[in-house]
């Protein structure tokens, strides 16, 4: 069975993102035969297409949290992933916020896929994985830590948020952490990781790879590929993912 992650978009940031210097159609995975796709952002269903796959092969959406860069495809990809509403299938999981008041998840095709709304501390089986949301994330709205545990093999992923140090103790045994990096510095009352906040988290979880992505015209004027050589001398291996790359995980 193969199991892989593809990135679809590696854009981080406004200026990246809304001027598509990097693609943001999030990230496909398929684990044990389940295919999830995590933060659907600008692009995400023309990238999915343009790929070969199908958004009807989907079994649930993750959307981290109701920023455009992450959920500005939702809608297009969910219609499409239920037969354009003829078909009763997949589940999306977002945070309470993406779903009421100024929802980003329109609410007429809700009736067609199974509605979960994320929480710290709560789990679900989806197929033949396990999505779980540890731990709530520092952001200017509702966002979680999530992991998605398979048969054979564990990924973690960690959005947008502030550094603080629950992140190093959120994630045990897992195989791949994905971080979102999105500057090269720390900055006041921006609730991004930087890269000198992936340092610490990846030697406490000690996972068998690391990927940042996400980035900012910042990191990439630095060379993502360089700073990613540069984090690995923690010990730990760190890539830079990059639009279109495929992981394959029984690999590691």
């Amino acid at each position: 069975m193969n199991n892989y992650i593809k990135f679809f978009g590696t854009a981080g940031g406004r200026f990246s993102v809304f001027n598509q210097i990097r693609a943001s159609g999030g990230i496909w995975l398929s684990l044990s035969g389940t295919n999830v796709l995590v933060d659907p952002g600008p692009g995400s269903l023309i990238k999915l297409i343009e790929s070969g796959r199908s958004a009807r092969d989907i079994d649930a959406v993750y959307l981290s949290h109701r920023h455009l860069d992450h959920s500005a495809d939702i809608n297009s990809v969910v219609e499409s992933m239920t037969s354009g509403g003829r078909k009763h299938h997949g589940a999306v999981f977002a945070p309470d916020d993406a779903w009421d008041d100024d929802p980003v998840i329109l609410k007429y095709n809700r009736s067609n896929y199974d509605n979960i709304r994320t929480c710290a501390g709560s789990s679900w089986s989806v197929g033949n994985i396990k999505i779980s949301t540890p731990l709530k994330l520092m952001h200017p709205v509702e966002n979680f830590a999530v992991r998605f545990d398979g048969n054979s093999c564990s990924v973690g992923y960690i959005s947008d948020t502030l550094y603080f140090e629950p992140l190093k103790k959120v994630f045990s045994n897992i195989d791949i952490l994905i971080i979102n990096t999105v500057f090269v510095h720390s900055r006041e009352n921006i609730y991004h990781l930087s890269v000198h906040d992936v340092i610490p988290i990846i030697s406490a979880v000690k996972p068998k790879k690391a990927v940042i992505t996400h980035f900012s015209t910042e990191v990439l004027r630095e060379n993502p590929d360089k700073i990613a050589s540069e984090l690995s001398k923690s010990g730990i291996e760190v890539i830079a993912a990059y639009d279109g790359m495929q992981i394959k995980l029984d690999e590691i």
